[in-house]
């Protein structure tokens, strides 16, 4: 049972994303298919699309401008916000009890990437107490009747007084339910993520913060505008340096291993694009080149069963007449890519990177999703969501592929 995972912008290889993709690999296993086998493959694209020195000459420092400098030099640590007065949990979990649940899940796996990440172990941020309570949450979430529904629903023992107490009253909750899932400890992993939750839920605006993360930020935002660039201005170039060759070839290669993968009769590939990933997705799958070299090397037509666009921007590039036959006319969509038999995305209002897209494609389903993060996370935070992944596997059962 493959799935392909093609990333969106401004992913390159580093010890961090090496232990985001183990870790969203494992729960894509776990959560979605229910099964240890399922090969995931994640075209690397990134590395071909544009690159910049260490040094970013053009960058300012937060001392640039002494004129218009209000004072201050940003140093010193900064000290994370307390959980409590950013969000009570219990007041959630009075209405939404998935919600509030699925948040210290997103912390606790966020903070179990970062701390892979520096100690150079990947492989830590796919097993550990982390994924042990976010696949503990989603069975108790599923043993409930809470997953996916159609009208959010409390949970009346965990509408408690503070968010410790919140902390508490879930570790039992997950120890009674019938789900055969080991709680013990998953308290204290719970009140480890409050503080890694309040930062990625709380001001991430601020001008301390922004004077310790301008770099990064500045770094991320450069690779993010930098990969569309590269990708659009090598789209018509049919040389080595053009699209097709750098950024298509290596998904390309993945699309057709997955193909021809061997799978038990009614095994489904699914195909999940993030971000530029959906956009890059949708352009290769109907070029007419690019097909033909795909059905080429996979011996003959790709078929698609499930495709999963997330945090994506097909609609606004058809939307500039980017793809092929130009932006459609009025009253018309244009057309799923032939060989997909079924397109999902997924977008979060709070994420102003995601657009809909039933408005102008046959045959797409638009689902909202709400991460409760801020503007700097949203765009990353749903796969750090096992409500996410259990969502995506109702979609698939609803399709008879799960």
């Amino acid at each position: 049972m493959p799935l392909v995972f093609v990333h969106g912008v401004a992913n390159r290889p580093s010890a961090e994303n090496a232990a985001l993709k183990k870790q969203r690999d494992a729960l894509f296993r776990s959560l979605v298919f229910g099964r240890d086998d399922t090969v995931v493959l994640n075209p690397d694209w990134g590395s071909f699309a544009v690159t910049f020195g260490e040094d970013l000459p053009w960058l300012p420092g937060p001392k640039g401008n002494e004129a218009f400098d209000a004072g201050g030099d940003g140093a010193g640590a900064i000290e994370p916000a307390a959980l409590d007065g950013v969000l009570d949990l219990g007041t959630i979990a009075a209405s939404d009890a998935e919600q509030a649940i699925d948040l210290v899940a997103m912390a606790a796996l966020d903070a179990a990437i970062v701390e892979a990440a520096m100690l150079g172990v990947p492989e830590a941020a796919a097993t550990g107490e982390a994924m042990a309570f976010a696949e503990a949450s989603a069975a108790y979430l599923e043993a409930k009747g809470l997953v996916a529904t159609d009208k959010p629903a409390g949970v009346g023992v965990l509408a408690t007084a503070g968010n410790s107490d919140f902390a508490e009253a879930l570790e039992a909750e997950i120890d009674a339910a019938p789900a055969g899932v080991e709680a013990f400890g998953l308290g204290d992993r719970i009140r480890d993520a409050f503080d890694h939750l309040a930062r990625m839920v709380g001001n991430g605006a601020s001008d301390a913060v922004l004077k310790a993360k301008r770099r990064d930020l500045s770094r991320g935002v450069s690779l993010f505008l930098g990969d569309i660039f590269v990708y659009l201005r090598g789209r018509d170039d049919a040389s080595a340096q053009g699209t097709r060759a750098r950024i298509f070839k290596p998904i390309l290669t993945a699309l057709a291993e997955a193909a021809k993968a061997p799978r038990v009769a009614g095994e489904p590939l699914v195909v999940v694009g993030h971000s530029l990933g959906g956009v890059i997705l949708y352009d290769m799958l109907t070029d007419p080149a690019t097909r033909t070299e795909l059905e080429t090397a996979i011996g003959g037509p790709i078929k698609i069963d499930a495709l999963f666009t997330v945090g994506s921007q097909p609609g606004f590039f058809a939307d500039l007449g980017m793809y092929p036959g130009g932006r459609p006319a009025p009253g018309t969509k244009l057309p799923m890519p032939v060989g997909v038999d079924s397109w999902m995305n997924v977008f979060d209002f709070t994420d102003v990177f995601s657009f809909k897209c039933d408005h102008i494609f046959e045959g797409v389903r638009d689902f909202g999703y709400d991460t409760v993060t801020d503007l700097l996370h949203a765009h990353s935070a749903y796969f750090l969501r096992p409500s996410f992944y259990k969502r995506m596997r109702v979609r698939l059962s609803e399709l008879g592929l799960a």
